[in-house]
């Protein structure tokens, strides 16, 4: 089932930033964001790439990275700081007096929580509520930040699904076989993404089913390379515990290809149990009659692919998520 959750902003958005887009309009300057990412290559900025290009009618961006975040904010050269993480300033070791106005993203759970399931603490939400707008790519965030700050945005992931798309001559593995995914990092998130204690000891002893691991530390794959990797693909699963994304999710579905994920982040949105993938909960044997369940059935497993294409063009593309991150940045260039 697609989920729909909205923004939370306190009577704000009715008006925020009118009189900043008529001025726009008038023929002035666009306004110039600064967006720092972590590193190049990598999840963050392929996210702020796909938005910043999408949305370069509108605004003027301007990008850096941890590395050279204190010399970009020197600067002062922009009319926004756009802070893509939720705890950015220490990863990039920033010690500056943060320019204003400044918005932010939280992203997962992980950075906060520790992926324990407690709510934020009083310090990280005095954190949050320095910024005039956050945003939040899953209805789950959504739920937890938007009691807690005035003006939280939901954000979902989108993909490129004209990079990311079914293979021209698919070759399905016949009954009784599957060659099952999983993509992401096997350390960034110890413990948390259930890879070595959920789902390798549920792939062992299945008979037919091939696991096949896109880590980011035994191989750093290109763009090109991800998508091969997805294209030879049965099934795709997530077995985390807590996610922001995953954008593997959107990336396989795509492909073409039926995903199989735990209720974490977009995964509730992006899922109908039963037509493209499959809802699971955290455990070997759900990992396990999922899997026999695609295994033993070619016909499903290519009716779900399709479903999971059709999903994406629908709805979750880029060309559809990008101008959601309208109102968040007009929240922060209000005056």
């Amino acid at each position: 089932m697609h989920i729909q959750c909205g923004y939370t902003d306190r009577n704000t958005q009715t008006v925020c930033g009118w009189l900043h887009i008529l001025f726009c309009i008038s023929g002035s300057m666009k306004p110039r964001i600064l967006v720092i990412v972590d590193v190049p290559g990598w999840a963050l900025e392929r996210t702020a790439d796909n938005v910043m290009r999408r949305l370069a009618h509108r605004y003027e961006f301007i990008k850096a990275f941890n590395r050279t975040a204190a010399t970009a904010l020197e600067r002062r050269d922009f009319d926004l700081v756009y802070i893509c993480y939720e705890c950015q300033f220490q990863d990039a070791g920033l010690d500056i007096d943060m320019p204003r106005p400044r918005v932010i993203g939280v992203r997962c759970h992980s950075k906060w929580d520790g992926g324990t399931g407690q709510p934020p603490s009083d310090d990280f939400i005095r954190h949050l509520r320095g910024f005039k707008a956050l945003h939040v790519p899953s209805c789950i965030l959504h739920d937890i930040f938007s009691p807690l700050h005035p003006a939280v945005f939901h954000t979902p992931h989108g993909v490129d699904a004209t990079a990311f798309v079914p293979a021209r001559m698919k070759v399905h593995s016949l009954k009784g076989k599957l060659v099952l995914g999983w993509a992401g990092s096997r350390t960034n998130h110890p413990n948390k993404r259930g890879l070595d204690d959920l789902l390798i000891p549920a792939v062992q002893g299945l008979p037919g089913v091939e696991l096949r691991l896109a880590a980011r530390e035994e191989t750093w794959r290109t763009q090109d390379e991800m998508v091969k990797f997805y294209q030879s693909l049965d099934a795709c699963i997530c077995t985390s515990r807590v996610e922001g994304g995953p954008h593997s999710l959107l990336e396989a579905s795509a492909c073409g290809v039926p995903v199989i994920s735990t209720r974490v982040g977009l995964a509730p949105e992006l899922i109908s149990h039963g037509d493209n993938g499959f809802l699971i909960e955290r455990s070997i044997e759900a990992i396990r009659d999922a899997l026999t369940l695609l295994r033993d059935n070619p016909d499903l497993r290519i009716h779900m692919g399709e479903r999971s294409r059709s999903v994406i063009e629908k709805g979750w593309t880029w060309d559809h998520q990008a101008p959601r991150y309208i109102p968040f940045f007009e929240c922060g260039l209000a005056q």
